[in-house]
């Protein structure tokens, strides 16, 4: 946010310098008007480049700075608009047939003169247009790469939510399997405990009639 600040603070002293040559222009005639003219021309294209910069800037912020940073372009936006129609009023206030009238009648190398500044002056207007174009094609870019970039940060969200389910499904099987393990260690254990009292149930028996055999024997010797 800090280059945002920066630019901020520039496109404002740059403005009120605009703002001032906008009201002077029109008590001004000659080579000092179209000075002024040119000045503020080429302080607005300033403006504007300083307006793409803080954009290009305002992307790379995260969500909750983007959209303060792009309030403060859409005013900064707003003040460049209202600069450019301030200057094409002013270029606009100038009469060229009252000026050809009373100072230029009957002087036909002063009329040339005349025509030359009008056509200066409407070349600023056409170049004014122009900016004024660009900047509302580059504008309507940006709103829509914030579209864009909105609904891509949405479906990345959501892939997340599907991640982490994912994941919370894959622990709950660990579990069971682990449960599943431990009661098959359990069963098994229990298999051969059971098999080794049944080897040990054979073999008394065993015992027991060999026992009973080898009494039954001696009485019959006897």
């Amino acid at each position: 946010m800090d280059m945002i600040e920066n630019y901020e603070e520039e496109f404002l002293s740059l403005a009120k310098t605009i703002q001032e040559k906008n009201t002077k222009i029109p008590t001004l005639s000659g080579d000092e008007r179209r000075q002024n003219i040119r000045s503020a021309q080429k302080e607005l294209e300033e403006a504007f480049d300083m307006l793409q910069q803080m954009e290009t800037e305002a992307r790379s912020l995260t969500q909750e700075n983007r959209n303060e940073a792009n309030k403060k372009i859409q005013k900064l936006q707003d003040k460049y608009n209202n600069l450019q129609k301030d200057l094409k009023n002013a270029i606009a206030s100038f009469s060229y047939q009252e000026d050809r009238d009373s100072l230029f009648s009957g002087r036909p190398d002063l009329q040339v003169t005349s025509q030359d500044q009008r056509k200066t002056l409407l070349e600023a207007n056409e170049k004014l247009d122009r900016t004024t174009g660009i900047l509302e094609d580059t504008q309507r870019v940006a709103f829509e790469t914030e579209e864009l970039g909105t609904q891509v940060l949405g479906d990345l969200h959501n892939q997340r939510k599907v991640l982490e389910n994912s994941r919370s499904n894959l622990k709950t099987a660990d579990v069971s399997v682990d449960k599943s393990h431990r009661l098959l260690s359990i069963m098994g254990r229990r298999a051969i405990v059971n098999k080794i009292i049944f080897v040990i149930i054979i073999l008394v028996l065993l015992a027991i009639i060999i026992v009973i055999i080898y009494f039954t024997q001696i009485k019959k010797k006897k």
